[in-house]
């Protein structure tokens, strides 16, 4: 196989389509109430705040987070288009458990929580997607957890790529495409490890072949020796 080049980003069409999203289903069956705009750094809401929407992102990327009480930032989540957050609002008693600051440019679509509850009432099939949904979201805290009490550091950032090929990658033939990837930086907030070493690892996972990377995008040339990897 031969080292992938700055070629596979064009080659992003060639995977196939995703199966339609909760985001998708909500966006079709209900209306949003509008869309908002958000500065790179600005803040879209913080803990404790009253909450009465959740959020579908259009564009942009988004980082929820929590401070401890000595004002470390724990970041939980970094999340890309066609992500949900804001969520807690709809069992929460319409109150904010995180932050949530924009990265980039970003543009976000408004869904009232009423409109969603009063869908949750009278579809019982809906109600059952979104348990499901927010079950799985729940699956994923508790193994993020799990990693960053019992992996190293270097199986933290392989269990890491892993899990987001899962969740946001799209298969190029035997290949794995992430198109929005993660600075350095953040791998290593969210692997709770130094940036140093997370580029270390992901540059020796490159002269492995195992991936290929540039600002944007990643590309997993062989997801299965990562995985087995991950587990060591």
């Amino acid at each position: 196989m031969q080292p992938a080049n700055s070629s596979f980003v064009s080659n992003a069409t060639a995977a196939a389509p995703a199966q339609p999203s909760l985001a998708d289903i909500l966006l079709n069956d209900l209306s949003f109430t509008a869309t908002l705009q958000f500065k790179r750094g600005e803040t879209i809401f913080l803990n404790n705040q009253q909450a009465n929407n959740i959020f579908i992102i259009k564009e942009g990327r988004v980082k929820l987070s929590n401070h401890s009480d000595d004002g470390r930032e724990i970041i939980k989540a970094i999340l890309i288009s066609n992500e949900i957050f804001g969520e807690s609002a709809i069992y929460n008693s319409q109150m904010r458990n995180e932050t949530a600051q924009a990265l980039e440019q970003t543009q976000l679509y408004v869904i009232s929580v009423q409109d969603i509850r009063d869908r949750i009432a009278s579809d019982a099939s809906f109600a059952n997607l979104l348990m499901n949904w927010l079950g799985s979201k729940i699956q994923k805290t508790q193994q993020r957890l799990e990693m960053l009490v019992f992996k190293n550091a270097r199986n933290r950032v392989l269990q890491f790529i892993v899990d987001i090929a899962h969740d946001y990658g799209r298969a190029i033939g035997y290949e794995i495409l992430i198109s929005q990837f993660y600075t350095h930086k953040e791998i290593a907030q969210l692997t709770d490890t130094s940036r140093q070493t997370a580029t270390t690892i992901l540059n020796e996972m490159r002269k492995s072949n195992l991936v290929y990377f540039n600002r944007h995008r990643l590309l997993i040339r062989n997801i299965q020796k990562l995985e087995s990897m991950a587990l060591q």
